[in-house]
Parts: C-alpha cells; sequence; structure tokens
C-alpha cells in the first residue's frame, strides 16, 4: 500500500506536472520528518541536509517519492519543493490518530491504549500552524528548496494522554491501558526549522490551547464521521484476530524491555530474544 500510495503515486502526479508543466509554477511535494530516521534523546535537530536514513517501510516509500521527486526537478525542470512536517492535530482528523482517537474513548469512558511503555516522543503542531506553514512556502518559498515544518514542542504519548484525562477529569488508573509497542516504534523525530522560520512563520498555537480547541470540536461534532468504532482499538489493522483482542492489557514491564533502554538496546533485545525485525509484526 505504501508503496502504491507514496511512490507509484507521486511518480503519477510528477508524469502529470510534467505534462501542463507550463501552467505548473509550483509543485509542493509533502513528505514526512520519518524520512530521517529515529531520533535519540541526545540527538540534534535534523535540517534539511541531513542524510535520510527512514527506518521504516512507510518512511522508505516517503524517502523513495522524495528521490522520484528530486529527479523530475532536475530531468525536466520541474518547479518543486519538497516539505517535511511534524505531527498535525486539530479538528477533523480521522480518530485512528492518537489524539482524536483518545478523545473519542475517554467520551465514551473506555480506556486508551498506549503501545509499550508510552515514552515515545512527538512534536506535534495545530492544524493552522500547519496551514500557514503551507501559505508562506506557496508564496515565498524557493524553487528547489526543502522546509521542515516542525516545532520546538515535543512530548511522550503517555503526556498526551494524561493531558487529555486532566482534560476530562478523568483517573489514569482506570483509563490508561497499555498494550504491545507498535512494530519499529521510533522513539522520535527530531527536526529544525529554522529554514521555515526565515519566510516569516511561526507557530501561534501552544499545544495546550490547541489540545483544549481540538476536545471541545470533537464533543461538539462527534458524529463527524460516523461510527468509528473499528479505529479506535489498539491495533486497528491486525487482522485474524478480535477486535478486543487488539485491547488486551500487557503489563507495564512487559510492554517494553525498560523505561530506560535506548531505541537501539531495544531492537537488540528483541533480536537476542528470537523476535526478528521481519517477523516482530507476524500475529
Amino acid at each position: 500500500m505504501f508503496t502504491k500510495t507514496n511512490v507509484l503515486g507521486t511518480h503519477t502526479l510528477l508524469e502529470s506536472a510534467k505534462l501542463f508543466q507550463p501552467q505548473i509554477q509550483r509543485f509542493i511535494h509533502v513528505s514526512t520528518d520519518e524520512v530521517y530516521g529515529e531520533s535519540t534523546a541526545s540527538d540534534d535537530r535534523n535540517t534539511e541536509r541531513a542524510v535520510l536514513a527512514p527506518t521504516n517501510p512507510y518512511a522508505a516509500s516517503k524517502a523513495a517519492a522524495e528521490y522520484m521527486v528530486a529527479s523530475y526537478r532536475k530531468s525536466f525542470g520541474l518547479p518543486i519543493i519538497i516539505t517535511r512536517g511534524n505531527n498535525v492535530y486539530g479538528p477533523k482528523q480521522f480518530p485512528e490518530k492518537l489524539i482524536p482517537k483518545f478523545i473519542f474513548l475517554l467520551n465514551r469512558r473506555q480506556p486508551c491504549p498506549l503501545h509499550g511503555t508510552g515514552s515515545n516522543r512527538r512534536s506535534f503542531l495545530y492544524v493552522s500552524d500547519v496551514a500557514r506553514a503551507f501559505e508562506a512556502i506557496l508564496t515565498k518559498g524557493v524553487i528547489g528548496e526543502i522546509y521542515n515544518i516542525g516545532s520546538n514542542f515535543e512530548i511522550s504519548n503517555k503526556e498526551v494522554l494524561f493531558t487529555l484525562l486532566r482534560l476530562f477529569g478523568l483517573d489514569e488508573e482506570t483509563y490508561v491501558r497499555y498494550v504491545r509497542d507498535r512494530c519499529f516504534n521510533d522513539f522520535r523525530y527530531h527536526i529544525d526549522s529554522e529554514g521555515l522560520k526565515a519566510l516569516g512563520w511561526e507557530q501561534k498555537i501552544d499545544f495546550a490551547r490547541g489540545l483544549e480547541m481540538t476536545k471541545d470540536w470533537y464533543l461538539a461534532n462527534i458524529n463527524h464521521w460516523g461510527d468509528v468504532s473499528g479505529v479506535l482499538t489498539a491495533h486497528p489493522f491486525v487482522h485474524g484476530k478480535p477486535q478486543n483482542e487488539n485491547m488486551s492489557r500487557v503489563p507495564l514491564e512487559q510492554a517494553l524491555p525498560s523505561v530506560g533502554d535506548s531505541p537501539v538496546s531495544k531492537r537488540q533485545k528483541r533480536e537476542e530474544n528470537g523476535s526478528k525485525p521481519g517477523n516482530v509484526c507476524a500475529e
């Protein structure tokens, strides 16, 4: 799916743009911060000149798409700009994503699944800030350049859930459920957005305010997506198992080797225990 959508899909768009090239003033390719690969707790921020080192199939397909895009700039002179962004959140996001999923579950007074220990960190940008970033890139961006779209604020998945619990006035013991980790769940993606700021962009919505606005929107529009029960499980795309098994509780100490382990050592321990990368996801 990733290869067909991200690589073949991008190639199709590039071919279409080439046919209508005189009319195309900007071809903005939306990539992801995941193409840089996993960052450790001590790593510096990745600039746009950092080497791409994707660690999962989705990120690899996005990196492949970037190379295809860059080749059309070089070979055919297409007016290419590439963006690599942090996580987006806000109203109308499909509830398979972390924040709306937690909001839906807490509104139903159901426990929320935390993958592993929940210590993986992410940087989130409110949707209106992202829209303004693309406006700046569209109107002021330099052809052939790459722009990171990111926030300096970083938070663990666990702290996202705890913040929502406080907004709902609910307790941790009842509504936090640790489940097995996702396959190749990178620790963090750490990017530098100074190039975007040079275009005059700045983040306006801080995470606390954005999270409260997002929660309020979903509660006021709870039926916007219809029946979303099927995507509210811990691992909604596992096949051949009842959905309630995806939500089975895992003791915290079994979710990951330990909170203090580095991402690299976690993978090493998986391999030492016989869980090779090729069968980590096999169910």
